[in-house]
């Protein structure tokens, strides 16, 4: 069967830090919320994982308040300019979703894709869920960044602003 025109467009396009704006059925709330994709490896994975955003921080916050604070990821329009309010992101819950789900709410027009977040942001995000004591391993290990990239060995991520150094860019400026 061939591939639908969607899911050609998600699987070309998703990266870490895509975002997707759609309803999530098991939510009490009828509004989107916005979803950023936090596996490292998103084309080989099976699945997809994200976090969602939500404008609701103190609520939030309450309900997290004895887990580690860097499970929680406030972001404001300014680092993320598709947010029109601060919003904070809670890294205890990640969703899988696969390719086909994902594809099938594009086009259902369902779901909205978004600029891509930036990846200091989605380090954050992926570190979060790391941390977190509700999240399983597999999901960990999918978010996590193997100790061979860390060190600038095997896969490299150019991120960053190019410079006159070998590879375009400083150890500092390049975010896996």
């Amino acid at each position: 069967m061939p591939e639908t025109y969607s899911k050609r467009r998600i699987k070309s396009t998703i990266t870490a830090g895509s975002v997707y704006y759609y309803r999530e059925d098991s939510f009490n709330s009828p509004d989107p919320h916005y979803f950023i994709v936090i596996n490292i490896d998103t084309l080989s994975d099976m699945v997809i994982f994200l976090v969602c955003a939500s404008s609701q921080i103190d609520s939030r916050r309450r309900l997290r308040k004895d887990y580690p604070n860097k499970t929680l990821v406030e972001i404001t329009p300014s680092q993320y300019t598709e947010f029109s309010k601060r919003s904070i992101i809670d890294c205890n819950v990640v969703f899988e979703e696969s390719v086909d789900e994902i594809a099938s709410k594009l086009s259902q027009r369902k779901l909205e894709i978004k600029p891509v977040m930036g990846l200091r942001l989605v380090k954050m995000l992926r570190q979060g869920a790391i941390l977190s004591p509700l999240v399983e391993n597999y999901i960990k290990k999918a978010a996590s960044v193997p100790n061979v990239v860390e060190k600038g060995i095997g896969i490299s991520y150019p991120i960053g602003k190019p410079n006159k150094n070998k590879g375009g860019y400083t150890d500092g400026e390049r975010i896996p």
